[in-house]
């Protein structure tokens, strides 16, 4: 694939994560079903944990955070059973700890939080996001070659924090706790070392008093059956052939797929799965034309078999999607470990996971045919694997 081609399709990705994006946000809940907007402000700061032999020298990252939300009030089931949750945008950006080589970051990001206790005088929370990225100083063969870690200027950004939060004023609260950022691209430009971001975080966001308290159950009780469905999904993906950090320079390759499965839903806020998929690797073919790997059937040994286990969180039309696999077909990676880098990958060659968002076009929780779409990130082990899209025939 071109250069030209793959920013094309970077900016395509980008783009329908954004369309995702507004859409969650206007069309999630009715112009009466959320209560004033609430901004925060926090600062971040952490070390860059070392995950590879050869790594840049880093001193504390320095990230700042503000958020704009608001607070779900309606009497939807998943509403009610995430004792009415916040949800919003994120921007946050700043320092990396080195800033020659990995420089600075800016990433934007929708997030949902809600409370884990039921105090009255303060309460804990969790709080999930997934977004872009961009990186202002990222790999370059020649300008920048000691940054590893970020092999793109786009990127992906998955932040997850644990925070405790007290009233300081009528209109403020103070907020303190831990957060991890994770980035990385997917693995559609080498290198691809990846971000693991641990931090302490500390500062206000806004109050309002009189909407602080869970409000009553209305009473939209859980009346969807306890049901199975069938799942049909076809997937496009992307990425560049190799390791974490080499080789640098190649070409992005197309990754196909197709899976099919079983969902179980027990209620409107899950829904439990186990699918078969294929994959075909476009590289995985080139690599072994040029290296006489094989001969035959190339197709297949260029393809894997995966069986996963997942989850899904139905947020209203929204999910969020995880799933471990594990491979049962795996010809070209296990001859590639054998024959060109002559040790082997262990774990990697059988666990392979998948994270994502999906957007369902009928409410899930609720109706038996629908159409999914999806963005995931795929690794195997810890390692990313490729960045993909996906359209699944549900029922």
């Amino acid at each position: 694939m071109t250069f030209r081609k793959h920013v094309v399709l970077q900016k395509a990705v980008v783009f329908i994560f954004t369309l995702l994006l507004c859409v969650f946000a206007t069309a999630q809940s009715s112009s009466d079903s959320t209560s004033w907007i609430v901004p925060s402000f926090f600062v971040h700061s952490g070390q860059i944990i070392k995950n590879y032999p050869e790594f840049p020298e880093r001193k504390a990252a320095v990230l700042g955070e503000v958020a704009l939300g608001f607070r779900y009030r309606e009497n939807k089931y998943w509403h009610q059973a995430m004792r009415f949750p916040e949800a919003g945008l994120s921007v946050t950006g700043g320092l990396l700890g080195n800033a020659s080589v990995l420089g600075s970051v800016i990433a934007l990001n929708p997030y949902l939080k809600w409370k884990l206790n039921r105090s009255r005088s303060w309460h804990l929370h969790l709080k999930t996001g997934l977004g872009f990225a961009w990186f202002f100083n990222p790999y370059n063969e020649v300008k920048n070659p000691g940054n590893t870690l970020a092999g793109s200027s786009l990127a992906n950004i998955t932040q997850a924090s644990v925070g405790a939060t007290v009233p300081i004023a009528s209109r403020w609260n103070f907020t303190a706790g831990v957060s991890v950022f994770h980035f990385s691209n997917g693995h559609t430009r080498l290198p691809n070392l990846g971000i693991n971001l641990p931090c302490f975080f500390a500062g206000l966001s806004g109050r309002n008093p009189s909407n602080e308290h869970p409000y009553p159950r209305k009473s939209e009780p859980d009346s969807a059956k306890s049901r199975f469905q069938m799942m049909v999904e076809w997937v496009g993906g992307l990425h560049e052939f190799g390791e974490s950090t080499e080789p640098t320079g190649g070409a992005s390759y197309p990754v196909y797929g197709l899976a099919i499965g079983f969902r179980w839903l027990p209620d409107k806020l899950h829904a439990f799965t186990a699918s078969a998929e294929w994959n075909y690797y476009s590289s995985f073919r080139d690599f072994a034309v040029l290296n006489h790997m094989a001969t035959g059937q190339l197709w297949l040994y260029s393809s894997t078999a995966v069986v996963y286990a997942g989850h899904e969180y139905l947020l209203g039309h929204l999910a969020i999607d995880t799933r471990i696999g594990f491979y049962v077909y795996n010809p070209f990676r296990s001859d590639y470990d054998q024959k060109i880098l002559k040790q082997s990958s262990g774990a990697k060659l059988y666990n392979t996971n998948k994270l994502g968002l999906n957007w369902y076009f009928r409410d899930p929780g609720a109706k038996d045919f629908n159409i999914r779409l999806g963005l995931y990130i795929k690794a195997n082990l810890g390692q990313a694997d490729y960045a993909s899209a996906s359209l699944a025939l549900i029922f």
